[in-house]
């Protein structure tokens, strides 16, 4: 009966389409982190069908986001646990309510109290901006202050891709006619999205982030090596 309850308690919450598989884990340690595979994929191709997008063992942990809070830097959801090191040694919130999908089966919704801001993340199937159909995740953050306070918040996410088997995944941006050879920055105007491959010359499965929406994105990007990110904290990221 306990070994029962156990294997309960480490399933993720998943949520899934006819293209895509959402796993978020449930906690508590490293709550709320995520990952993405696909089930049928490109309608188009058999061979990108039940393949990772983003890295996952059963449970995720290693895709995480640091919230920085009035230049205090928190990371959401539950906190890191060795011998993991994504977010390991920063400060986890307070959860307000686990890992939980909606109703009708779309998003997946994680809310945590980082001080006096709360915040939940959001997960849930969209319409891909070139295709119309709903082969996309969207990853959306919404803070809200508890105290009638004014905050200044921002949001880094450290996004671990895996294409396939490739955990090292080429990666490229709008516009690059080759992958990326080395560490590469956009301190301004950063792309309105880019590609990640499971093989940059003959690839078989193929993912595409979009960046830009409704002319609002990030005012910072980078590819970089995700062991350098792990450790990293946000002036170092």
């Amino acid at each position: 009966m306990i070994l029962f309850l156990l294997t309960l308690l480490l399933d993720p919450v998943s949520i899934e389409n006819e293209f895509l598989r959402l796993r978020v884990n449930p906690g508590p340690s490293e709550a709320g982190r995520f990952a993405v595979d696909t089930t049928g994929g490109n309608p188009a191709s058999e061979k990108d069908d039940q393949m990772r997008l983003v890295y996952g063992s059963t449970l995720p942990w290693s895709s995480f986001t640091l919230v920085r809070i009035d230049g205090e830097d928190w990371v959401f959801g539950g906190p890191t646990t060795s011998p993991h090191e994504a977010g390991l040694g920063l400060r986890a919130g307070t959860p307000l309510s686990s890992p939980s999908p909606s109703e009708d089966g779309t998003t997946i919704s994680t809310t945590f109290l980082l001080g006096s801001i709360k915040i939940e993340q959001s997960l849930g199937f969209v319409r891909g901006s070139s295709t119309g159909i709903l082969d996309t995740v969207g990853i959306t953050y919404t803070a809200t202050s508890m105290d009638d306070q004014e905050h200044r918040v921002g949001i880094l996410m450290v996004l671990d891709t895996m294409l396939g088997s490739n955990d090292g995944a080429p990666l490229r941006a709008a516009e690059q006619e080759e992958g990326a050879q080395s560490e590469q920055c956009w301190e301004e105007n950063p792309p309105p999205f880019w590609q990640a491959f499971d093989d940059l010359e003959n690839p078989t499965i193929m993912a595409q982030g979009t960046l830009e929406t409704d002319g609002v994105g990030p005012n910072r990007f980078m590819f970089s090596n995700w062991g350098k990110l792990a450790k990293a904290r946000w002036n170092e990221s």
